[in-house]
């Protein structure tokens, strides 16, 4: 029974507490400067953004990108990129304000989504962040 539980959390995604699991890491001047799996950013506080321009849900949840950065030591930063399997995006520090977030998605990864970016922006089953001075 308990080899058919493993294979099931393998199959699902889980991790099961083990590194290798999903998890954003935050760099910066190409040092990592910290790595935080779903456990980690859903004991951040967390907001509600709202977000018209999306074709899905109205309302973004999940902690801040500033709070993210913040708690993995990064306290400026001129530009971010943030990426995901096969997407990047480059940022500006005013374009990251404190309405865009790390939103939770049904998938167990997170996006970053904001109310002031278009969709066209957001980074989906987001990976890393990146802080450039």
């Amino acid at each position: 029974m308990l080899l058919i539980a493993a294979a099931l959390v393998s199959a699902c995604g889980g991790s099961g507490g083990q590194t290798g699991g999903y998890a954003v890491t935050v760099r910066s001047g190409g040092k990592e400067m910290g790595r935080f799996d779903l456990a980690a950013l859903r004991a951040m506080p967390a907001v509600d953004v709202s977000t018209p321009q999306s074709q899905g849900k109205q309302v973004q949840h999940g902690p801040q990108v500033r709070t993210v950065l913040a708690r993995a030591g990064v306290q400026r930063f001129a530009t971010l990129r943030a990426s995901g399997p096969g997407v990047a995006q480059a940022f500006t520090v005013a374009e990251i304000d404190d309405q865009v977030v790390l939103d939770f998605d049904n998938r167990g990864t997170v996006k970053l989504a904001g109310a002031h970016l278009g969709q066209d922006r957001w980074v989906r089953d987001l990976t890393e962040l990146d802080a450039s001075p």
